[in-house]
């Protein structure tokens, strides 16, 4: 069941989820952080993995199309008429110590981009298509993701159906409240003007 939460709060739930794993109360955690665009949910946990680089290193979970040759060109792998995904990074990067994984959008996307996922969500294993042995990923002790709310399906999104990792994550509905939005704009403007100056400062 989703949990009501500004974005103001990201921190704190990803705190106590670093403190549970310090403290050896969780070995693996999911979390995943649903709201709508634009709000701020990946800057703010953008800026936590910044403040916690001493603590975790974080890696990107992305999933990409699996490819084959046919007569000396490259084409997408089918499996029943459809494209197999396979995860984007190098497994190896994920048995790092203090490794986290992060999802952005976890739901923009196909059910077959998802498939590869699920089972590392679930029970932290990664098996690549057509082989037995499964990689063992339980240093990844924690996976942060976002997602869109699903009605967002009937505004031209393509949502991927992303219930299986649901049932085995933490889901917060994040909201945004007035201090947030102040907030997630003085942080925009703040780039901004720094870009304007780095520019101005080459044009010099």
């Amino acid at each position: 069941m989703s949990k009501n939460i500004t974005v103001n709060q990201i921190d704190k739930v990803l705190d106590e989820a670093l403190s549970d794993y310090k403290l050896g109360k969780t070995q693996c955690k999911n979390i995943i952080f649903v709201g709508n665009d634009g709000i701020g949910k990946s800057s703010r946990i953008n800026r936590w993995m910044e403040t916690h680089s001493g603590e975790v290193t974080p890696v990107c979970l992305t999933t990409a199309p699996l490819w084959k040759e046919e007569n000396g060109i490259l084409v997408k792998d089918l499996k029943n008429g459809k494209p197999q995904y396979v995860l984007g990074v190098p497994p190896e990067g994920l048995l790092e110590d203090g490794a986290i994984g992060f999802c952005k959008n976890l739901n923009y996307s196909s059910d077959e981009c998802i498939q590869p996922l699920e089972q590392i969500f679930s029970d932290r294993t990664y098996c690549f298509p057509g082989m037995d042995n499964k990689q063992d990923l339980h240093k990844l002790f924690l996976i942060i993701a976002t997602a869109y709310p699903d009605d967002y399906g009937h505004y031209g999104y393509n949502l991927a159906d992303i219930s299986n990792i649901k049932k085995c994550s933490d889901v917060y509905t994040v909201t945004s409240s007035v201090d947030d939005i102040k907030e997630y704009l003085n942080n925009k403007l703040q780039v901004e003007l720094k870009s304007i100056i780095e520019a101005g400062k080459k044009d010099n």
